[in-house]
């Protein structure tokens, strides 16, 4: 038995060696007792392991962990044959379950869209998924549970989930619908006001929110507006950069950005190049003056992320608008892949940071006006009370 134990002992210091002769000098120290110690489990694995194991595949797990745990809430490592899937590009789903998924304190919360699948098979605001498909989702990235949630077309999916209004579980099965995608929708509550209400960023949201407001203004000049960006949870951050520019003075600064690497500290103002491709004429140009400079309310709440968190942030720290509703959920931070010889590894790598200096990430934006109550009618009012005060 000893004999045994310090052959093992010889081969993890060997194994171990390798490992670290064919790696780039590293910054920091590496701790080699615990590559050692790893050496020895991986070896332990090889030789009394009733079902052997690719040793391959081992170090790979391995690996995948190490990057969880390095980054929780976002690391992932990616094989060689994951990275050539990712590179090509995940297929859209053919539908989806009508999700809004939250990562809040550790937690995997859910929110149903109005009229989806989710919301009609019983889910409810605030539902923990605790499960998916019979799989605990602890230790699972956003993205990966984000994935899994979409799928064929009539495919049922079993939500397992905690509500706490009821302190107990519950399984929901859920059929995969084609989910109609949310458009910019925009109303006047009251004559004086326009309301917009902003689902998302993606590719010309700038564009048609300046010619809904352009086009509004022809027919009929307001007074004030709304932007309502309760469960938005961010897209292209050059589209939320070019949103809140639409109302600060030329040359503002939106956002800085806060990261260990030279490369990720920087700060995004509100010109065209920050905003506009290369090239491109500015969205903004025919917005009449007036109406950048109304006065505006933001809607926010605990669904409200990333890139609707900067505009939100934006707006406040310059004094231009009144935030109205519940704290945003604090999800601000910059997500990198960055190749390595065997694969690719995505982890957080920097943070936004709000023009006078608040970091976003994990602290979000507190209302000027907190609204607890969830009905659109109480925060509508509570909004309009502000601009016409």
């Amino acid at each position: 038995m000893e004999c045994t134990t310090v052959v093992r002992s010889m081969c993890a210091t060997v194994l171990a060696s390798i490992s670290l002769a064919g790696c780039a000098q590293p910054s920091r120290p590496l701790p080699k007792e615990e590559l050692a110690n790893l050496a020895t489990v991986y070896q332990m694995l090889q030789d009394d392991l009733i079902h052997k194991t690719n040793g391959r595949d081992l170090i790979i797990a391995a690996t995948k962990g190490m990057v969880r745990g390095a980054d929780p809430g976002a690391g992932e490592y990616f094989s060689i044959e994951e990275y050539e899937r990712l590179r090509i590009g995940i297929p859209t789903p053919q539908a989806a379950l009508g999700l809004v998924l939250s990562l809040r304190e550790g937690k995997m919360m859910l929110k149903p869209i109005k009229g989806g699948p989710a919301m009609e098979a019983g889910v409810r605001a605030g539902d923990q998924l605790i499960a998916l498909d019979g799989v605990g989702v602890v230790g699972s990235s956003l993205e990966s549970l984000v994935r899994g949630l979409g799928g064929a077309l009539d495919s049922t999916a079993t939500l397992t989930v905690a509500r706490e209004s009821s302190m107990s579980l519950h399984n929901i099965q859920v059929v995969r619908k084609p989910i109609k995608k949310a458009a910019i929708e925009a109303d006047r509550p009251v004559a004086a006001v326009m309301r917009l209400k902003l689902p998302d960023f993606q590719t010309k949201s700038l564009d048609t929110v300046a010619e809904i407001l352009r086009s509004a203004w022809s027919d009929q000049p307001f007074k004030s507006l709304i932007l309502d960006l309760r469960g938005n949870q961010g897209g292209l951050v050059t589209e939320a950069i070019g949103v809140a520019a639409m109302f600060l003075a030329p040359d503002a600064v939106v956002i800085r950005s806060e990261g260990s690497a030279q490369s990720e500290r920087r700060e995004y103002r509100a010109t065209v190049s920050e905003y506009a491709a290369s090239g491109v004429s500015d969205p903004l140009a025919k917005l009449p003056a007036e109406v950048r400079a109304l006065p505006l309310a933001v809607l926010v709440d605990e669904d409200t992320a990333s890139g609707a968190e900067i505009v939100a942030a934006a707006l406040q720290d310059h004094g231009r608008a009144s935030i109205v509703g519940r704290k945003t959920l604090g999800m601000a931070y910059i997500r990198t892949l960055r190749p390595v010889p065997r694969g690719v590894v995505k982890y957080t790598s920097g943070y936004w940071v709000s023009p006078l200096g608040s970091n976003l990430e994990g602290k979000g934006v507190t209302p000027d006006v907190v609204v607890q109550e969830r009905d659109d009618a109480s925060i509508l009012r509570a909004a309009l009370a502000r601009l016409a005060g």
